[in-house]
């Protein structure tokens, strides 16, 4: 078990649901994991910090939201710098997926 996970036992629903998409171990070493780490960061300090309540779930969505921006802008400039095969499916399938259960309005952001 990792530290974001441990941060997140206990916590409110609310907080334990949006906190779980900031893990990045399913993406490969390079810029897009990095930017991943980074916000997980940030999001695990912020969890450690403030007591859960409907202000932290909205933060932690917009760092979500904000964080996808970023890992999507790694992978663009991995495209733009090398060759984009060189971009693994895995990353741009794990950022689709993520991506379709955050987007505000999908059936799949409520469940």
């Amino acid at each position: 078990m990792n530290s974001l996970n441990r941060t997140l036992e206990g916590r409110h629903p609310g907080t334990a649901q949006v906190g779980q998409w900031f893990e990045y171990g399913h993406l490969p070493d390079g810029g897009p994991r990095q930017m991943s780490a980074e916000c997980a960061e940030l999001a695990e300090w912020v969890i450690e910090t403030l007591p859960d309540s409907s202000e932290l779930t909205v933060g932690l969505r917009k760092l979500l939201e904000a964080k996808d921006c970023f890992v999507r802008a790694a992978i663009a400039a991995a495209r733009t710098k090398h060759d984009a095969s060189e971009v693994p499916d895995s990353t741009r399938d794990a950022l689709d997926a993520q991506t379709l259960h955050d987007s505000p309005g999908s059936d799949l952001a409520d469940a």
